[in-house]
This record gives C-alpha cells, sequence and structure tokens, in this order.
C-alpha cells in the first residue's frame, strides 16, 4: 500500500529515493502515520500471529468450499 505504509523508489533510481526522504523530512506527522501504518501491516501480516490468522482463514474457507461440494455431489 505504497503511500499508506511506506514509500516506494525505484532501485538504483538515487533521485527517487532523495524525493521520498524528502517527503518524509518535510512532512513529520505523514511520517509518523506512515510508520505507525507500516508496523500495523507488518504485525497483521508478517507476526507469526498474523500469519497463524491468515492460515486458519484459508483452512476454513477450504474446508466450507469442500463441504459445499460434497453437498452438491451426494445430492
Amino acid at each position: 500500500m505504497p503511500q499508506e505504509t511506506g514509500l516506494l523508489a525505484s532501485p538504483k533510481n538515487e533521485a527517487v529515493f532523495a524525493d521520498a526522504i524528502d517527503r518524509l523530512l518535510a512532512d513529520s506527522v505523514w511520517c509518523q502515520q506512515l510508520g505507525h501504518t507500516g508496523s500495523q501491516r507488518v504485525e497483521t501480516y508478517f507476526s507469526w500471529d498474523g500469519i497463524a490468522s491468515q492460515l486458519s482463514q484459508l483452512y476454513t474457507q477450504l474446508l466450507e468450499q469442500s463441504a459445499l461440494e460434497l453437498d452438491r455431489v451426494s445430492a
């Protein structure tokens, strides 16, 4: 989520990277907001609890789909 959780800069493009740093330095409130939102995203999607939650949701979804398919076949 560019501009919500951080900024993207093309690899080996020093001008874009410098511009991104300038934007962050110019707006400390936005910079803190990016840091907070980025931290939440990392915790949600990449922590052990976040990964376990996503995996649990996936298993539940697959089990529900499987149960629906079995109901159609047995009907």
